[in-house]
């Protein structure tokens, strides 16, 4: 990755290290079903992993500048400064191209359908949720409907909810596919990690705005570990409840 984002550097005046999320949450989603850690780099399949690991993380980066920037003008618009935010949506543009070159190495369509798809979710639904949050700031409407609308929330990490599942398909996990209470519980797991991630993000966007709300969505947060918490109880995966419980950690940031 660190080679990668020296190529882009070249392309675009930005050094882009300091946006890059070394915590690589989508591809930590991606192999933590991987019930053994064994040094695959120079099989076939370990490097097509990596490939799509980069591929990934390349779109999360992407989308991370391909976003409405909510530290220009007043609290109630999301009116950018125009030359900056084009540069930035260029340089999203430049990292989703380099990401598509390394998903296709992959060479798994539906796969690579699915994160594009998830893209597409991801865009529509921090649409929504950015329109529903600045026109509530605007009227002094409460933030409540958008803190507990769920789906749209699952929409904004859609790309990392899908690593996860993703990862369940290439990976061939150390208990059959049918015993129902792992599966159970490992879909709640994602669900509800995902809607912590979304939440978390969206405290920093109420920050920005202004907006009130906050001690609601903390509220949210808090009841989530709280689910996240009995559902690492339930699991009796234990090496899998270990790496579950290091990204709760890091999700969650202070909380």
């Amino acid at each position: 990755m660190e080679k990668e984002l020296d190529y882009i550097s070249t392309l675009y005046p930005f050094d882009l290290r300091p946006h890059f999320d070394y915590r690589m949450l989508y591809t930590q989603a991606l192999t933590c079903l991987s019930p053994v850690q064994d040094d695959t780099g120079n099989s076939s399949f370990g490097t097509k992993l990596v490939s799509l690991a980069a591929g990934i993380e390349l779109l999360g980066l992407g989308c991370y500048f391909h976003r409405f920037n909510l530290t220009q003008g007043s609290r109630s618009t999301l009116d950018p400064d125009h030359n900056q935010y084009t540069l930035d949506l260029l340089l999203g543009d430049i990292l989703y191209s380099r990401a598509v070159n390394y998903l296709v190495k992959f060479e798994d369509m539906l796969i690579f359908d699915e994160v594009i798809n998830s893209l597409k979710s991801m865009h529509q639904s921090r649409l929504h949720i950015y329109q529903q949050i600045t026109e509530g700031a605007k009227e002094g409407l409460p933030v409540s409907p958008v803190v507990e609308d769920d789906p749209y929330l699952l929409g904004l990490n859609s790309l990392f909810k899908n690593c996860f599942l993703i990862g369940y398909s290439i990976f061939p996990p150390p208990w059959p596919r049918d015993v129902g209470e792992n599966i159970a519980n490992i879909y709640g797991y994602v669900n509800h990690i995902t809607l912590l991630k979304s939440c978390v993000e969206m405290e920093g966007w109420l920050k920005l705005l202004e907006c009130g709300g906050q001690d609601i969505l903390q509220g949210k947060i808090n009841n989530i570990l709280n689910q996240l918490q009995d559902l690492l109880g339930q699991l009796d995966l234990k090496w899998l409840q270990q790496r579950w419980e290091k990204m709760v950690s890091e999700v969650g940031g202070r909380y």
